[in-house]
């Protein structure tokens, strides 16, 4: 089934805990490791959804097992009532993202076939209404067991 995922952070301290919604519910979020470097704002590199951005063992190609409708990023702190609004699918007053992704499988993003997605296999950001996938690089790399990685070189 489907779920929906709220991760929201305050990324102005690499020692900020982000705090987890799912279906609206918050989660208990228990420090693995210690953040190293400064904020990911200051990072120029790319944004990766689902995967470590590594390509080599002994983390390389870590990736979320699952698959992906849409993805939202907000230029705010979400409370806990506004992700259980966004759950229980109302709009938030007030709140809109400044990107709002669909996948569309044109080219066969649901077959997760161990190919590279590139241009036909399209984003469409629903705020800006472009379609397509990262000017820089790769769109998303689907797999077979149904694992997919998002993000742009």
């Amino acid at each position: 089934g489907f779920y929906n995922i709220v991760v929201t952070y305050d990324a102005t301290s690499a020692a900020n805990v982000p705090s987890i919604y799912i279906n609206g519910v918050a989660q208990t979020v228990s420090t693995v490791s210690t953040v190293s470097g400064g904020s990911w704002l200051n990072v120029a590199g790319p944004l990766y959804v689902g995967y470590n951005g590594q390509a080599t063992s002994p983390n390389g190609y870590m990736t979320f097992d699952g698959r992906y409708y849409r993805l939202q990023v907000y230029d705010r702190i979400l409370t806990a009532a506004q992700a259980e609004e966004l759950y229980n699918g109302w709009g938030v007053d007030g709140l809109m993202p400044v990107f709002d992704v669909r996948f569309l499988g044109v080219g066969g993003l649901q077959a997760y076939d161990g190919t590279t997605l590139g241009t036909s296999n399209q984003f469409v950001d629903e705020i800006s209404g472009t379609t397509g996938a990262p000017a820089s690089g790769t769109a998303a790399v689907g797999y077979a067991d149904d694992r997919m990685a998002i993000g742009g070189d």
